[in-house]
């Protein structure tokens, strides 16, 4: 058999063509979704006048956790900035000027807190 000669192809094994990959095809579109078939709702009956329907409000949330017993709530001092900055620097791809730090200082109490571990 010559090496450029091609061997027919078994007809149990026929595969389509490399020219129908590039043939246009109509677009096969999923139906709309108002368009499905919808499944019959079951018929609720109407309550009779005997029972009662609860107006309760829903349950409030869970209360929010406590903080850990090693951990405290304070003021940003001079000595954070240093782990802060190291801290920024692992998790945020944006440098961090030194007058954002100096903002953090200068600032009111009420605005800038960090909860540290207690010592």
């Amino acid at each position: 058999m010559d090496a450029n000669s091609t061997s027919p192809v078994p007809q149990s094994r026929t595969q389509p063509s490399i020219r129908s990959f590039f043939q246009p095809r109509s677009p096969n579109y999923a139906p709309p979704p108002g368009t499905a078939t919808r499944q019959p709702q079951p018929h609720i009956q109407p309550p009779n006048s005997t029972s009662q329907i609860p107006t309760s409000s829903p349950p409030p949330p869970p209360p929010t956790p406590a903080l850990p017993a090693e951990a405290t709530i304070s003021q940003i001092t001079e000595h954070h900035i240093q782990p802060l900055r190291r801290i920024n620097s692992l998790l945020l791809p944006i440098p961090y000027p030194d007058s954002f730090y100096a903002s953090i200082l200068t600032a009111p109490p009420i605005i800038h807190t960090i909860i540290l571990p207690a010592q």
